[in-house]
């Protein structure tokens, strides 16, 4: 599997082992994600659908999973009353009623649609300095897991911030993503993460200011398909950087240092301090 695949199964192994006296472990089989009315379906990658089967089937965490794992099917895309249903499904052998699996969605949602407002805030607020600043700046695009993830990533996006000075913007930290119309490019994309990496990059293409690095995995099968599009959405050259867990920082920046330089961004001997020296 992919790398992602790999973390995720060291997770569960981890817990197995430090936790191996829990009652149950709750790993869901998540099937799609909630989507807006321009998409045709939205579904997360395969490895990601069977992850708890995969796990299970896993000789080293069988015996453990066989009779302790929480799998439920969850359709986000659905909606809230038949994604409690799905949960009800798996919990009501713990006396848990229909009503309070659903009150607790709905609490979960309240507080996903809190925290997307602060995200949103935090975008356009960014988005607004570096154009106040006539500033260059970093569009990252990837799934969640590449590029929050400071073990997967190798913090790649706060060494750009550290050593360059330049803001970092993550894809879902756009402003109005949603509003944006990838119709031109892929009007039928099925993948909801290839779904928001394409409005974003097609956000970019307007703003020559942002350069755009694209983090994914070694295997990633959805980007792999993704990507091409991509290029096409963005309309200039833009930086993959591609990790499977055996890289170091030091090949991944000199890969981002030329790509800044190659754009002009960060060009060192022009700057005045330099030329005294």
């Amino acid at each position: 599997p992919c790398f992602p695949i790999q973390a995720a199964l060291g997770h569960i192994s981890y817990m197995v082992r430090e936790l191996g006296d829990a009652d149950f472990f709750f790993v869901p089989n998540v099937i799609n994600a909630e989507a807006t009315g321009d998409s045709a379906e939205s579904f997360y990658c395969p490895w990601g659908q069977t992850l708890p089967f995969v796990a299970r089937s896993n000789p080293r965490l069988n015996g453990y999973l066989t009779e302790k794992l929480l799998a439920p099917t969850v359709r986000f895309r659905d909606g809230i009353r038949l994604l409690a249903e799905d949960l009800h499904g798996a919990l009501r052998r713990f006396g848990v009623t229909k009503r309070r699996v659903l009150d607790a969605v709905q609490a979960g949602y309240e507080e996903m649609k809190r925290f997307e407002r602060i995200v949103r805030e935090k975008g356009r607020n960014l988005v607004e300095a570096v154009k106040a600043r006539g500033a260059e700046a970093v569009l990252l695009l990837g799934r969640p897991y590449n590029i929050y993830d400071r073990e997967m990533n190798i913090n790649i996006p706060g060494k750009i911030r550290e050593h360059y000075g330049l803001d970092v913007l993550p894809f879902d930290f756009v402003p109005d993503l949603e509003s944006v119309d990838i119709g031109p490019v892929h009007g039928n994309m099925f993948w909801n993460l290839g779904r928001k990496i394409l409005k974003a990059a097609r956000w970019a293409r307007e703003r020559e200011n942002y350069s755009v690095i694209y983090v994914t995995n070694f295997k990633c099968g959805p980007d792999s398909f993704v990507r091409h599009f991509v290029e096409k959405a963005l309309g200039r050259p833009f930086l993959t950087l591609t990790f499977d867990g055996h890289g170091n920082d030091a090949g991944f920046m000199t890969r981002v240092e030329a790509y800044l330089d190659s754009r002009g961004v960060i060009r060192w001997w022009k700057r005045r301090d330099y030329e005294r020296v």
